[in-house]
Parts: structure tokens; C-alpha cells; sequence
């Protein structure tokens, strides 16, 4: 089996952002991004802005449970895709 190619990566705003069910809980992520310094300020602004405008899948598509596994995974051939 090739190499795993989410070993090692971080999520980012964008990959919580698209857990999220609705723009309720995109506030809350994002509130608590910028309260543990993983979001400044003005990103998190800018991000609220673009929600509200255009909303939340507009930034972030929706990410449901076994998403990576269906991205990054191919079970025919038991090996891992390229990103």
C-alpha cells in the first residue's frame, strides 16, 4: 500500500469550516480559532463577511464523516490516491 497522504497534515480553518452544518457553527469555529491564535483578526472578519455574503459552502465545501477516506482512498486497489 503507497503512502499515506494525509499523515502529518494539519487542518485548517477551511477543513473545520467544512464540518460545520450551518453558519451558526462557522461563527463558533471561527470564534474559537482566533481565541487560540490559530486566526487573526482580520482574517476572521473577512471570513464572517464572506459568509454572511455568500455563505457558508460558498467557502467551504461540506465535509461528511469518511470524506478523506473517499478522497484519498481507493478500496479496489487498497492503495491511497494522490491528493
Amino acid at each position: 500500500m503507497g503512502k499515506d497522504p494525509l499523515r502529518g497534515y494539519e487542518p485548517g480553518v477551511l477543513d473545520y469550516l467544512g464540518r460545520c452544518r450551518d453558519e451558526d457553527e462557522a461563527v463558533e469555529v471561527i470564534t474559537y480559532l482566533v481565541n487560540k491564535g490559530e486566526l487573526d483578526d482580520e482574517e476572521a472578519r473577512e471570513l464572517m463577511k464572506r459568509i454572511e455574503r455568500e455563505g457558508l459552502r460558498a467557502v467551504s465545501e461540506r465535509r461528511e464523516f469518511g470524506y478523506y477516506l473517499d478522497k484519498y482512498y481507493d478500496p479496489d486497489k487498497k492503495e491511497y490516491r494522490k491528493g
